[in-house]
């Protein structure tokens, strides 16, 4: 059995070393559960960018219900 994982369509975080050109490149990413809005726990401040550079993240992770 298969599973597949919802895709990062977009990412702003420019800043983040896995966000190359608004695709992030990490092979899953992470949401964390903060209060008000959740976000990316696989955020990673860096200006050199890496990752899977022909892959677009998938949501593998997601601490948050809504």
């Amino acid at each position: 059995m298969a599973l597949e994982m919802t895709k990062v369509t977009n990412c702003t975080a420019s800043e983040c070393a896995y966000n190359a050109g608004k695709i992030c490149h990490a092979l899953a990413i992470t949401i964390g559960d903060p209060p008000r809005e959740p976000k990316c726990d696989t955020y990673f401040k860096s200006e050199v960018h890496g990752g899977a550079q022909y892959s677009t993240a998938g949501v593998g992770a997601c601490k948050t219900s809504d």
